[in-house]
């Protein structure tokens, strides 16, 4: 069962990301509740609670708008979900509880007992664990760029359920949206302070040959009437 402050806290999360990305980013519609009771009752699992209130009351996935774009989350079909009898398989056990390396450890079949969370390209993707001693913490399978699979941690090093997952996610892409804007403006400022200057330049270079404009008038004047 969640409890009250974990709601709390994922839909200030939801809305922090809407304020900031309700242009970039579109979230369908949640899971219908028969959808996750088929799945589990299919699969002898048990979606973590947390993943489980985001599903039915949130979002099934949250899309990018851009053709190419990351996805934050994947939406995810429930009523035909995809696997094998030994691969991808919700129902067989998570076998990992540690880093692991594919260049220095035998290759197993780890990824059942899970259920994919979002891609991001080149073969990596993170996902949650729904069976095994890893139940409800996410993982990163980076096998096709840095040939290992790894819980999630924080800066304390501790693995990532579900909504802290997302917590860390988003507020790390509101972050990085923070530091590009203020790098724009930077920028900007930049470009004025140069344009102000070069205009500044121009100004001075005017004035001082339209001084020597009218100074030659003068002298010639001068001549005239001498």
């Amino acid at each position: 069962m969640i409890n009250e402050e974990i709601i709390q806290r994922i839909e200030i999360n939801i809305q922090n990301f809407k304020d900031n990305f309700k242009n970039d980013y579109k979230l369908l519609s949640v899971a219908s509740p028969k959808s996750i009771e088929n799945f589990e009752s299919k699969f002898a699992v048990k979606i973590p609670d947390d993943f489980k209130w985001f599903l039915l009351n949130i979002s099934n996935g949250i899309v990018n708008t851009e053709q190419y774009g990351f996805n934050l989350i994947d939406r995810i079909d429930f009523s035909d979900y995809y696997y094998l009898p030994d691969e991808f398989n919700p129902s067989l056990p998570f076998k990992l509880n540690d880093d692991f390396d594919f260049e220095t450890d035998e290759y197993d079949d780890f990824i059942n007992g899970t259920i994919h969370l979002a891609g991001y390209g080149c073969g990596c993707y993170s996902f949650i664990v729904v069976n095994g001693e890893e139940y409800g913490n996410v993982w990163i399978d980076n096998y096709a760029s840095n040939s290992e699979v790894s819980p999630i941690k924080s800066e304390l090093k501790n693995r990532l359920n579900f909504h802290e997952w997302l917590d860390e996610k988003i507020n790390s892409m509101i972050s990085q949206k923070n530091e590009k804007e203020n790098f724009r403006q930077k920028q900007l400022q930049e470009e004025k302070k140069q344009v102000h200057q070069h205009y500044e330049k121009l100004k001075s270079d005017f004035n001082g040959k339209a001084s020597n404009v009218r100074l030659s008038i003068f002298e010639k004047i001068k001549q005239i009437f001498k």
